[in-house]
């Protein structure tokens, strides 16, 4: 069962707007254990064996704007649950005049040696500004995206000394500028409970000098081609003054699996980007969700730098003509009928966050079950492990992208829709709420970087 970890949370709440008491809880949060929550590898696109999960009790505070260290802390967070959330423990509200305020400490394997030493957020609402050792990293600005810190610089240099990891979180929801999706302050018609801070894996990686930073892969079904780009971070020695002769020592081996049964193996000089000409491989359609697990090893001689696993699937989403020449969607090149429903992603007790990864994939299990093959996510993003749920489960994905702006949006966008207008002069960008420049901004950068993620 839960264990409430600040007796003071039922004082904090009382007369709260929307936390309801009892709360409503989920199976999984009836019977919820902390110590299994939230433990599997976080990114599935691109897995290495070694990794220290920091999900699980922080010490957290909340301050006014003014204050620039961490206060006294009121207690404990559980993370990586929204402190409004029942299961984060704490269950308060956060406005635009607050500051939340977390910390830990971790200890670095010393196995870990002459590594650099990334740190990953899944994902923090809104505004996050991370400090190691009382070392300012950096800042990452985005409520829906994975970002990452090289902590290398900051640690102490000693392996049985502890670090101490302290994330600073400013959220002012549609207060501010930012993308908020479904959060609403004071939650009302369509609009729902606001999250902020961590909702996503918080965690620790060591990787190589020389090593994989970014992998893309695209399947090309007409050629049976799978496309493979990299972004790779080289360390030259000191004397090695070109780094492309650095990079021309290196190795790329690269295996494909199917079912564990290897159909593809082949060697090749170091190159960012790669096109392999595959076997006849079967195609991924929701009825038969085919995967392929992908494992590439960079090397120099038999010396392996890194070594990561991901994986794709060979198909193809299109418009085209049918056979009496009206346009639909095409998967594979033949016409597919999408039957999917409308996932908003919110949970009574962990609100963005769900209990626990069995949670997350129940949902979509259920989905299939019901015979649908498509879930379009609403106006929020999930943790990389729900679209891998997707994938392996055969269900077509429709993502949107967390809406901003000012009141009144809804409604105003919903007519413009059906009268086919599309607001993008500066003159009528209020009709959708987007007459801020800022905050026009905020909503393309982060865009982006959900298309990169």
């Amino acid at each position: 069962m839960l264990n409430m970890d600040n007796k003071s949370a039922s004082k904090q709440i009382k007369g709260s707007p929307y936390f309801p008491s009892p709360p409503m809880l989920t199976k999984w949060g009836e019977k919820f254990d902390a110590n299994k929550a939230w433990k599997s590898y976080p990114r599935p696109q691109l897995q290495r064996p070694k990794w220290l999960n920091l999900n699980g009790n922080w010490e957290y505070a909340i301050s006014n704007l003014k204050l620039q260290n961490m206060p006294a802390p009121e207690g404990k967070i559980r993370v990586p649950f929204p402190v409004e959330s029942y299961l984060s423990g704490v269950q308060r509200s956060l406005t635009s005049k607050n500051l939340l305020w977390y910390r830990r400490t971790f200890i670095i394997p010393e196995e870990w040696k002459n590594q650099r030493i990334f740190l990953h957020f899944g994902a923090v609402d809104w505004e996050s500004t991370i400090y190691v050792n009382n070392n300012l990293v950096g800042t990452h600005k985005g409520g829906y995206n994975p970002f990452n810190f090289d902590i290398t610089p900051f640690l102490h240099s000693a392996f049985d000394k502890e670090n101490v990891l302290m994330v600073k979180v400013y959220d002012p929801t549609e207060k501010g500028h930012q993308p908020s999706g479904k959060q609403w302050l004071k939650p009302a018609v369509v609009f729902y409970t606001p999250i902020s801070g961590i909702w996503q894996t918080v965690w620790i990686e060591p990787v190589s000098i020389n090593a994989i930073d970014r992998i893309t892969l695209t399947p090309d079904i007409d050629k049976n081609q799978l496309s493979i780009n990299l972004k790779t971070h080289f360390t030259p020695p000191e004397n090695e003054t070109n780094e492309n002769n650095w990079k021309s020592t290196f190795l790329l081996d690269i295996e494909i699996f199917h079912h564990k049964k290897s159909v593809f193996k082949e060697s090749f000089k170091y190159q960012d980007s790669l096109c392999l000409d595959l076997p006849p491989l079967p195609r991924w359609t929701p009825e038969k969700p085919e995967l392929f697990d992908l494992q590439i090893t960079l090397r120099q001689d038999q010396k392996i730098h890194d070594q990561i696993q991901s994986y794709f699937a060979m198909r193809k989403f299109s418009l085209e003509r049918d056979s009496k020449g009206i346009m639909r969607f095409h998967l594979n090149h033949k016409p597919y009928f999408m039957v999917g429903v409308l996932d908003q992603g919110y949970w009574p007790d962990g609100l963005y966050t769900a209990p626990n990864e069995d949670a997350l994939r129940f949902d979509l299990e259920f989905l299939k079950k019901c015979g649908f093959n498509m879930v379009r996510k609403h106006i929020k993003t999930e943790p990389a492990l729900w679209y891998r749920y997707c994938d392996q489960l055969g269900l077509i994905i429709w993502q949107d992208m967390p809406n901003g702006g000012g009141k009144g949006v809804i409604a105003r966008s919903f007519i413009l829709h059906l009268l086919n207008i599309n607001p993008l002069d500066d003159k009528m960008y209020w009709l959708s709420g987007y007459q801020k420049l800022l905050v026009r901004e905020n909503f393309q950068r982060e865009l982006k970087e959900m298309v990169k993620n």
